[in-house]
């Protein structure tokens, strides 16, 4: 082999290798912090996931629920948009059909060829419905959230879960879960 053969040769085979690194970057999607779930009630579970774009525009992405890891039997899917403003955070409530609740489900996102990892997770069992009022701690002691000073004037203040608080506090409002503070435009 001479040394211009050898060049061609070398020449052909690295376009080839170029071609096949920008065909893979084709999407400019990845998931790159991977996925979590949570809130599980006895119907619904919140997941989760961050998209990774290398542009600044808004992304759909599909989610997948599955009974199987290898998602051959698809229990319930959509879209969601994972917004530029909420820095391509997003988190969707899905409904898990009633022979699946209390089991084990999988779950994904998806952008064209770009796959997430896979996520496991379940619902609370069908026949324990009661969500607690407030988040309880590892012996079992719900810890309320009580706000104190809070301006009544232009603030609205809601979350996840709401109630009296407990003994001697009564008389005022606790919150569970999210708590979300908003200025009103009054």
């Amino acid at each position: 082999m001479n040394r211009r053969s050898f060049l061609k040769g070398l020449l052909f085979f690295s376009s080839i290798f170029t071609l096949q690194l920008k065909a893979s970057k084709k999407n400019n999607v990845s998931f790159n912090y991977g996925v979590a779930s949570g809130d599980p009630t006895n119907t619904n579970i919140i997941l989760w996931t961050k998209v990774s774009p290398t542009f600044n525009k808004d992304v759909t992405v599909k989610w997948q629920l599955s009974a199987d890891k290898n998602f051959k039997n698809i229990l319930n899917s959509g879209y969601i948009s994972a917004k530029y403003s909420n820095d391509f955070t997003v988190k969707v409530d899905v409904n898990v059909p009633k022979p699946f609740r209390g089991n084990k489900v999988f779950y994904r996102f998806l952008f064209n060829d770009d796959i997430s990892d896979t996520g496991i997770t379940n619902t609370l069992p069908d026949n324990n419905p009661d969500k607690p009022a407030f988040w309880r701690n590892e012996d079992g002691v719900e810890l309320p959230i009580r706000l104190t000073n809070v301006p009544t004037k232009n603030i609205v203040v809601t979350a996840d879960r709401q109630g009296a608080c407990p003994a001697p506090d009564e008389k005022e409002t606790c919150y569970g879960g999210n708590i979300y503070i908003q200025e009103s435009k009054i």
